[in-house]
């Protein structure tokens, strides 16, 4: 049969694509809501194995909500990636606009969030936070890809307002590897990935 999944609810602003149980294909992880409804959800839109909810079926394909949690702040952006090698699947990050309420210095803008799973056998429904870090940019745009063909992924961060793409690597540490900016040529996307035959990934951006 046709998959016809739509989720329960309206109002997600981005979305991404990971396996978080490990049952080999991917789920839908998705972000939105405003600075009072912010929101995080995992949808399995066919549920592959495990016990199903005859109430929650389209197309008679089952599906499930894996997990959903309240975001304090406008989310923005969300992907996946590998950001801790000792934990099997897929990490996700994701931002939101911090609230005034919630600033610790007025230039406070941004805050990331990695979150993991918290076995050694994720379902996708169990996590906990892996890492944290604060900006004073606006990012609109997000890219993961292990760009040393090493241990975790790396992710670019991109700030057309602010003029500015930043590269992070998670192992040993969260930190910036590289940084771009420029306000006669603001960066506008970023992409991390295979061409030109390469054996390793590599960073583009417009």
């Amino acid at each position: 049969p046709e998959v016809q999944w739509f989720s329960p609810d309206a109002g997600w602003r981005e979305i991404a694509l990971g396996d978080v149980n490990g049952d080999g294909d991917l789920e839908i992880i998705a972000v939105g809501g405003g600075s009072s409804d912010g929101k995080l959800a995992i949808f399995d839109p066919v549920v592959a194995s495990g016990a199903i909810n005859p109430d929650q079926k389209i197309n008679d394909i089952p599906w499930d909500t894996l997990y959903r949690t309240d975001v304090p702040g406008t989310p923005r952006l969300v992907a996946t990636g590998n950001f801790d090698e000792n934990v099997p699947g897929v990490e996700i990050i994701y931002t939101y606009d911090i609230r005034p309420e919630d600033k610790e210095r007025d230039s406070d803008r941004t805050r990331l969030v990695a979150i993991k799973a918290d076995s050694p056998t994720p379902n996708g429904r169990s996590w906990e936070e892996h890492f944290t870090l604060k900006f004073d940019e606006d990012w609109v745009g997000i890219a993961v890809g292990n760009l040393d063909n090493r241990t975790t992924d790396e992710f670019a961060l991109v700030s057309d307002e602010g003029s500015n793409m930043h590269v992070y690597r998670v192992d040993g540490g969260v930190r910036r590897i590289y940084g771009y900016g420029s306000s006669s040529r603001a960066p506008k996307a970023a992409a991390i990935g295979h061409w030109e035959g390469g054996a390793r990934p590599m960073l583009a951006w417009t």
